[in-house]
């Protein structure tokens, strides 16, 4: 009896650190926006990162403005490279106008299994 007992322990110690860890997928890049509605409709968002040339995005669809905005940057770009570039976002949409800009913001992954590490700029926008 004492034999199980000990074996279920065992069992229960390790189990949580038996098998491969599944983590969710990590996010990419982005920025964050505030000071403005949390849904746009007919939304034109123009994002400028550095020096690089701007890009001009036009949803379809309501653009839920709450969390993430992803930015796709260019191939073989390294995050840590982008940490401190300013992102200057402006929005058009039929609510309104915004601009702003903020400093992308590089935290490298701490080498956990399920930890990504993030590149994101908050970008406080006010009405024009």
């Amino acid at each position: 009896m004492r034999r199980r007992w000990i074996a279920a322990a065992a069992l229960v110690a390790t189990g949580c650190s038996s098998g491969p860890v599944q983590c969710g997928a990590c996010a990419g890049p982005g920025y964050v926006l505030s000071g403005v509605p949390d849904v746009l409709r007919h939304a034109v968002v123009t994002v400028c990162t550095g020096d690089h040339p701007c890009r001009t995005i036009r949803d379809r669809e309501p653009l839920r403005t709450q969390g993430q905005q992803f930015l796709e940057l260019p191939s073989g770009t390294r995050w840590d490279d982008y940490d401190g570039v300013p992102v200057r976002v402006s929005v058009r949409a039929s609510q309104g106008r915004w601009e702003g800009t903020g400093t992308f913001d590089y935290t490298p992954s701490d080498g956990s299994p399920c930890d990504c590490g993030s590149l994101v700029a908050e970008v406080p926008l006010t009405a024009r």
